[in-house]
């Protein structure tokens, strides 16, 4: 069985150069923003591995890298199993001037070149599944390549090695076509279609005839099809949820390639579409536990659902740097590598530890910084809700802006995710207090600072104030108490002491309910300057002219 090891991607509509590593066991996920590159990625996986021959691909011109034809498009696929036992690799490469401009030819396992065939091919089939979710099709006999037709002839090789079968399932059809006879109409129409049919071929040398049948002869099985049932009741395809479609088209390839023990990528598409969340948790399990069985997945998605830290090594984050895509990836040994040279402790952060504690430590909530222009870490959910208030006000949309704000749930947990979004480019903005409760000697406050670049100067730890930095925000005592300095003369204490009345003392729902009211009033009064200065400095984490260079 072979299977896919690594794809390499250069020149082709917005890469230049991009390699995709697909780990064994895992599936491979591409993430990031809308319009960064993820489906060009699957798209130059079935140019050299789909259903069309390679040789016989033409490229439009927004093929080419930056819409140039002078660009040379090359797409390569390297294989961890030899594809059907002779090819390590396989290259298709398109040079629009010349004669022929399309190559495309396999390294065998001693190192010698050669055309790879069809059949070569189909020892590691690409199917995709687009956004618009196109399973009628798969699950047809549209074309030789679907995945039912593509089944259909795997069962009809088979077959061969059971002449018993064969000759058992000639004496069915042929009843089932006697049963057909016994309508008149059938047998009236079936004759005249024979007779005109007939007739209009006699000047022909080469004449065929006509007949319905039960089945085809060449291929017993293209008379099954796949059904939906309810119960006992047959449904149309048309009648399952669009999510449900999926979910059958994954569950055929999972089949297909445990009993054919072959080779078969499946490309996704947003596998989150039509799926409620706990759903979309539940099929990214689902694909992690196909993976281990063999069948390779490559999906691009915007949920964090189908982030998960211990398959780190299939995760690639694409980006668009210049209207160029780019692709970052990481495994275990360099995340741990990078988390050291930003200041971990490299006996407790290797290569063995790093992905199951950051798997432990990483919820859903946290994951969705993957797919943010921007993440600001807070300590708690008090100030995840209050401050998008705050900035909004002056100036600051975080949800316009692409910016996510995170609480950790703790100062000591803050350096730890800088690192691990520093790593894959993504700025971070760290605001914390300094409450000395849970860190008397500061050394939680001193690491984060170091941690977003910075000198550590003892007398930062005695703050009182609200203090901005370019990287880091310091609430000078503790959320709560800086804002009721800082918005003193508006009233803060007042408010907070009406929303407790009316709500209760929960922190989180307190502090937003008092953010509301402050915005309600606009932020002309002085006491809005610093929050405005720290609103300038994330803001400008999205704005590269206006921005510092990112430490990471």
């Amino acid at each position: 069985m072979a299977e896919l090891a690594t794809l390499k991607i250069s020149k082709f509509r917005s890469i230049e150069d991009a390699t995709i590593v697909f780990p064994p066991g895992m599936p491979v996920v591409l993430f990031g923003q809308n319009n960064a590159g993820k489906s060009n990625i699957i798209r130059a996986l079935n140019i050299i591995m789909g259903e069309q021959y390679p040789k016989t691909i033409t490229l439009d011109e927004s093929d080419y890298f930056l819409r140039d034809p002078n660009q040379v498009v090359e797409i390569s696929a390297f294989f961890r199993s030899p594809l059907s036992g002779i090819y390590r690799e396989i290259h298709w490469m398109h040079q629009r001037d010349q004669d022929e401009p399309t190559l495309f030819e396999g390294i065998t396992i001693s190192g010698g070149k050669k055309w790879p065939k069809g059949e070569d091919r189909e020892d590691c089939i690409v199917v995709t599944i687009e956004a618009d979710r196109n399973l009628k099709y798969q699950l047809s006999y549209a074309t030789k390549y679907t995945m039912l037709s593509r089944l259909m002839h795997r069962f009809h090789d088979v077959l061969h090695r059971y002449e018993n079968v064969k000759e058992s399932l000639r004496e069915c059809f042929g009843k089932t076509k006697e049963a057909f006879g016994q309508v008149p109409e059938f047998q009236e129409f079936s004759g005249a279609l024979r007779e005109d049919f007939s007739c209009a071929l006699k000047c022909w040398s080469y004449k065929l005839d006509i007949d319905f049948e039960a089945y085809n002869p060449l291929n017993f099985f293209h008379a099954l099809r796949v059904q939906a049932k309810e119960g006992e009741e047959i449904r149309a395809f048309e009648e399952l949820g669009t999510g449900e479609q999926q979910i059958l088209a994954i569950s055929f390839a999972h089949a297909y390639a445990k009993a054919f023990k072959s080779g078969f990528i499946l490309a996704i598409e947003e596998p989150e579409a039509h799926l409620h969340p706990l759903a979309q948790a539940w099929l990214a399990e689902r694909i992690k536990g196909m993976c281990e069985d063999g069948l390779q997945f490559i999906l691009s998605t915007h949920s964090p659902s189908f982030l998960d830290i211990l398959c780190l090594p299939g995760m690639h984050l694409v980006y668009k740097e210049e209207n160029v895509t780019r692709v970052r990836r990481y495994d275990a040994k360099s995340l741990a590598g990078h988390c050291v040279e930003r200041g971990a402790n490299p006996k407790k952060c290797t290569e063995a530890t790093v992905l199951p504690f950051y798997a432990a430590n990483s919820s859903e909530e946290m994951l969705k910084g993957f797919f943010a222009q921007a993440v600001v870490f807070v300590e708690g959910p008090t100030e995840a809700l209050a401050l998008p208030i705050y900035l909004k006000v002056c100036g600051c949309d975080t949800k316009e802006k692409g910016i996510a704000i995170i609480p950790t749930h703790g100062k000591g947990s803050i350096p730890r995710y800088i690192r691990l979004y520093g790593a894959y480019g993504i700025p971070t903005y760290a605001i914390f207090d300094n409450d000395p409760e849970d860190d008397g000697a500061g050394n939680k406050r001193k690491e984060i600072i170091e941690t977003c670049g910075y000198n550590f100067e003892e007398w930062l730890v005695n703050v009182e104030e609200i203090y901005v930095e370019n990287r880091f925000a310091i609430f000078g005592q503790n959320f709560e108490k800086s804002l009721r300095s800082q918005f003193k003369e508006l009233g803060y204490a007042e408010k907070e002491s009406e929303v407790i009345t009316k709500f209760g003392p929960a922190k989180p729902l307190v502090a937003r309910e008092v953010a509301t009211l402050l915005a309600l009033e606009g932020n002309d009064d002085a006491s809005w300057e610093r929050i405005k200065e720290l609103s300038l400095k994330i803001a400008a984490l999205v704005k590269k002219e206006e921005a510092e260079e990112i430490p990471f």
